[in-house]
């Protein structure tokens, strides 16, 4: 199969069983899909900056809203529940009336910047204008942000100057298109981090004495994709320095890469601060559901106990390993509809072997390049770690707790390059690929692809809609 299709087919396969999710999973039936459903409905109003009240975060929006939530609230943590298409069409009849309104409360997505949910928002407006109930605002910002996604994964997969099937198999996983057939925030995050990576890593193998430099057209894009990860979460502010990668040449001298660089990083790490003062302190609560769970008193705990964090981090991710392996494939639903553990492993070994490396794939990266992947990866998870430890976890707790898989999924360019840098540095204990096996080796990659996006409508069918 020719590479030069591979965007395309990967693309029209994405939205096609994406948009045979979209309707085919119940409303909210998404981790955390209402309260994103709120925040991109706040966003749609032009509301950018949530609303503290109650010492939490939401904002006042239709009472309508949360009629349509409590419909599909029994059906998170209970397989045995299920739903019908008569029980989605009656609660599709609920009307919005847009000026009967209550305070809701979302304070984990009132914390995402707006631009997650730019899309969503966008087709929520719409949908208003159009006179859409809310159950159709749902249906209309999932497809937007489908869409959104699917056009990033196609300039993704144009764009890589390797690791196409890698990158396709991660953007067809059932977790990741789940996700982008949402609401949530998942979706853009994803999107907007793997083409950032993708880019940076084009840019940086595209050198050499005789090759031009970066036009300011792509200097822009990177910087503009710069921002957007930053903003996408906090945790993922590492990615950046992927810029280092970009041999100075390419960039005008080591004087002007310097500039760039430093540019680069000081306007990120001011925009996210920025949006952090912006958004939710460290007294408000994130949990008003679990008393245990306080931020404060957490911090409180670090500063008498500093050396418990590291520790608590180390324990979590060797307890929860083989969950967070699982739970980047595919835990859909509320984290209860996982995929069979035999298809994870199938997906894992179809992503690692997908990053073999082949005849005509860019030279081996030297190692400091290798250690600025690995470092960008591994300070990433760490700030998941603090994150989940401060705002997650029961004050004091032994061990991290709420760092999952698909957090991981922006960062999936990024391993992939690491592992297939690793191999291409072995050329003798792993030697190249062939264009014509790997020709071959795409058919069945594509094959593996399409199996499991049935797969995936499968899960979500059984699920929801079969008793028993």
């Amino acid at each position: 199969m020719k590479t030069s299709c591979v965007p395309v087919l990967v693309a029209a396969v994405a939205w096609v069983f994406g948009s045979v999710l979209v309707f085919l999973t119940p409303p909210f039936q998404v981790a955390d899909e209402f309260w994103h459903f709120f925040r991109a409905y706040q966003v749609s109003m032009g509301q950018f900056v949530a609303q503290s009240q109650y010492n939490t975060q939401g904002g006042l929006l239709p009472v309508s809203l949360l009629k349509l939530s409590s419909r599909f609230g029994d059906l998170p943590f209970h397989p045995d529940r299920k739903t019908s298409r008569r029980i989605i069409l009656d609660a599709g009849q609920i009307p919005l009336d847009p000026d009967r309104k209550t305070f809701c409360y979302f304070p984990v997505s009132a914390n995402y910047s707006p631009l997650v949910y730019a899309p969503q928002a966008v087709a929520i407006a719409a949908g208003r204008w159009m006179g859409m109930r809310p159950l159709g605002l749902l249906y209309f910002g999932r497809e937007a942000a489908l869409i959104a996604w699917t056009v990033a994964g196609y300039f993704t997969l144009r764009l890589t100057p390797a690791l196409g099937w890698a990158i396709a198999i991660l953007m067809l996983m059932p977790m990741s298109l789940a996700s982008a057939a949402s609401v949530s925030a998942d979706a853009i995050t994803n999107a907007i981090c793997l083409l950032f990576t993708v880019l940076v890593w084009r840019q940086s193998v595209g050198g050499g004495e005789n090759a031009p430099g970066i036009d300011a057209g792509n200097k822009v894009v990177i910087f503009a994709l710069s921002v957007g990860v930053t903003l996408c979460k906090f945790a993922y502010l590492p990615l950046i320095l992927l810029v280092l990668l970009i041999p100075p040449d390419r960039l005008g001298g080591k004087g002007r890469w310097g500039r760039f660089v430093a540019g680069l990083i000081v306007v990120n790490l001011l925009v996210s601060f920025a949006w952090l003062w912006a958004t939710a302190g460290t007294s408000l609560v994130l949990r008003p559901d679990r008393p245990e769970v306080n931020v404060s008193r957490q911090l409180a705990f670090l500063e008498s106990h500093p050396t418990a964090f590291f520790p608590a981090v180390a324990r979590g991710f060797v307890d929860d390993g083989p969950f967070l392996l699982h739970s980047f494939v595919g835990y859909l639903g509320w984290l209860d509809n996982p995929v069979l553990p035999v298809v994870a492993w199938l997906y894992w070994l179809a992503l690692v072997f997908a990053c073999w490396p082949v005849d005509g794939d860019p030279p081996a990266p030297a190692r400091w390049r290798l250690v600025v992947v690995a470092v960008s990866i591994c300070a990433s998870a760490l700030i998941f770690a603090l994150f989940d430890y401060l705002g997650w976890t029961p004050v004091g707790s032994s061990r991290v707790i709420g760092v999952q898989g698909r957090y991981f999924i922006p960062l999936g360019a990024a391993l992939f390059i690491l592992i297939w840098g690793t191999m291409r540095r072995l050329p003798k204990a792993i030697p190249p690929l062939s264009g014509r096996c790997f020709g071959r080796l795409g058919f069945m990659a594509a094959a593996f692809c399409i199996c499991g996006c049935f797969y995936t409508l499968f899960l979500v069918y059984r699920r929801y809609y079969v008793a028993g």
